[in-house]
């Protein structure tokens, strides 16, 4: 019989490892120590048909009666993936054992080892049909996290341990650094440029404009013409002349609902003279920016009048939109082709449940109105996770290749994994 090795891979212990040799018959009573969330789970008996890795990830996969078949099974001797088929649900049902909607820090605080693992598996109706070929390729697929914060407290090895950890090739995304003392230091991403290379994608301005947000509120962050505004334009032309950025942001034009920190929330016309500058520059050199801007007619239509404005100059909407519907997006994705979305903070368990009118996908997969529009247009979304430090990347990033991937067109699946964005930034 197979072997038991109860070593993991990373160090909070997600995941268990079976060691199999060929011809070997691993039943459920051998597996039963694979526990997610302190239930067993039932696994299938299979002849192995080579040496194998079968990795216990957070999801079991998919159910068929009894029968649970491994999300993947990893080739032990030549190190490179291959799967087992998917088998379709018989009655639209999957047996899953959905991520915990992990709160705020309490990753850290347990040191990761226990707020973000399953409750035992149970049986749930699915919103669409697993498309069988893309469920083979979800777990596989190189990823491009377009919500990635460089952060001062976490080294670019961390990152880059996570990123390999999860099969994210790219990331990237404006600073975060909030505190007072550290607003404004461009190191943090020239750090991150420096030690993750073509992997990390850079974009200035979101440290350099919260500084001028906390010395001068709303008004000076919106002026093209203050001091500080002036001095970021000049560097930011220079970063990106240079190639060391591909993008600037995140500049907050509205996130008065969608930050829990009142010192952070603002809001600023969506046509500002220091919008309208940024823009300008980002379209001249046929460059990207990014912007958190929730659900707020007004201001939307404020800043249509910039994206329209130079349709060399690209748009990144983060989170799509935070409390926008389906359909509000559409309007804008019909209107605007230089418009771009990544779904980061829209789905569990980076969002929590009671903000779950905001979610795109869940355990049960994707909303339909949210799936027919990445489907309808497949070429304008990008994957995002926004899993800051102390928080559930890991949980997060397979959340998404199981609850969202597997349900759409292998192509789109391709595309809004890491193609969208490869295209977009230029990244190889």
């Amino acid at each position: 019989m197979a072997s038991v090795n109860r070593g993991g891979l990373h160090s909070m212990e997600w995941q268990r490892y079976i060691s199999a040799s060929k011809n070997d018959t691993v039943d459920a009573n051998l597996l039963t120590i694979l526990e997610l969330g302190g239930a067993p789970v039932k696994v299938f008996k299979l002849t192995l048909l080579s040496t194998v890795v079968i990795p216990a990830l957070v999801s079991p996969g998919i159910a068929v009666g009894d029968t649970v078949l491994p999300t993947n099974v990893v080739n032990a001797v030549v190190g490179k993936p291959t799967l087992l088929p998917m088998a379709k649900p018989r009655t639209g049902s999957i047996q899953l054992a959905a991520c915990n909607p992990c709160k705020v820090g309490d990753a850290a605080k347990t040191k990761g080892a226990s707020s973000c693992l399953n409750p035992p598996a149970r049986k749930i109706k699915m919103r669409a049909m697993v498309n069988p070929q893309s469920a083979q390729i979800a777990s596989i697929l190189p990823l491009a996290d377009m919500h990635l914060h460089p952060d001062y407290t976490i080294s670019p090895s961390q990152v880059r341990e996570q990123m390999n950890h999860n099969g994210v090739q790219w990331a990237g995304s404006g600073v975060v650094t909030w505190p007072k003392n550290l607003e404004g230091r461009r190191d943090v991403w020239e750090n991150y440029s420096r030690e993750l290379g073509d992997r990390f994608i850079p974009f200035a301005g979101q440290s350099e404009l919260n500084r001028v947000f906390q010395l001068g509120g709303s008004k000076a962050m919106a002026d093209a013409e203050h001091p500080l505004v002036k001095t970021f334009l000049k560097e930011l032309e220079a970063d990106i002349e240079a190639g060391r950025v591909k993008g600037v942001g995140t500049y907050f034009i509205n996130n008065l609902d969608t930050d829990d920190r009142p010192a952070f929330r603002r809001k600023v016309p969506g046509n500002a003279s220091a919008i309208k500058a940024i823009y300008a520059l980002v379209a001249r050199y046929g460059s990207v920016l990014r912007v958190h801007l929730q659900q707020d007619q007004k201001t939307i239509s404020q800043f249509e009048t910039v994206m329209s404005s130079d349709r060399r100059g690209r748009v990144l909407w983060n989170q799509c939109g935070s409390t926008t519907s389906a359909d509000q997006v559409r309007a804008l994705l019909e209107r605007h082709s230089n418009l771009y979305c990544e779904f980061s903070w829209r789905f569990p368990p980076v969002t929590r449940p009671e903000f779950a009118d905001r979610y795109i996908f869940d355990q049960r997969g994707p909303m339909p109105e949210w799936l027919q529009l990445m489907e309808d247009y497949p070429d304008r979304f990008m994957f995002g996770n926004d899993g800051h430090p102390g928080e559930p990347y890991d949980c997060a990033t397979i959340a998404v290749r199981r609850n969202l991937l597997p349900f759409l067109r292998p192509a789109t699946a391709r595309k809004i994994a890491f193609e969208n964005t490869m295209r977009v930034f230029g990244l190889k």
